[in-house]
């Protein structure tokens, strides 16, 4: 459409069919225009350059947020699944072992998420902070690891 006067964009936009258009609306208008393009629809989104671009970057750090968190999370248990293999009853040592093996999973999948979702941020601040502290994270949930599976397997 580039070269076109704007007489003739105008006219082939009205000529277009379209099941929704979008005005504006920044992130919520762009996650309308998602959920109705997957579910069929053609979808129309009229927006300035620079709120369609804020708005795609904060979903992106939300996206790199949600597995930090999980991250986060997965650590947290393992502190727990390390009193239970030092305090726990004898028969459910092995429940521990498995618990750690997922807890260490979910803690690198979700470092993997960080990661590629980190990519596409453009405040690099924000990025080298979070991905070192990704990293700090997923060196304690190793050793940690390392060192619940040697009590566990000393139980066995």
């Amino acid at each position: 459409m580039r070269g076109l006067p704007e007489v003739e964009r105008s006219r082939q936009f009205r000529t277009r069919r379209y099941d929704a258009v979008i005005v504006g609306g920044a992130l919520p208008g762009l996650v309308a225009a998602v959920r109705l393009g997957m579910g069929g629809a053609r979808v129309c989104i009229v927006e300035e350059q620079a709120a369609r671009d804020a708005a795609v970057e904060l979903a992106t750090r939300g996206a790199t947020l949600t597995p930090f968190q999980v991250m986060e999370e997965a650590v947290a248990v393992m502190e727990t699944l390390r009193a239970m293999a030092e305090q726990g009853q004898e028969s459910s040592i092995s429940d521990v072992g498995v618990g750690v093996l997922c807890a260490r999973a979910a803690v690198r999948g979700a470092q993997l998420n960080v990661q590629i979702n980190a990519k596409g941020l453009k405040d690099q601040a924000f990025v080298d902070d979070l991905l070192r502290r990704s990293q700090e994270m997923e060196e304690k949930a190793r050793r940690s690891e390392q060192e619940i599976l040697a009590v566990v397997s000393g139980k066995i």
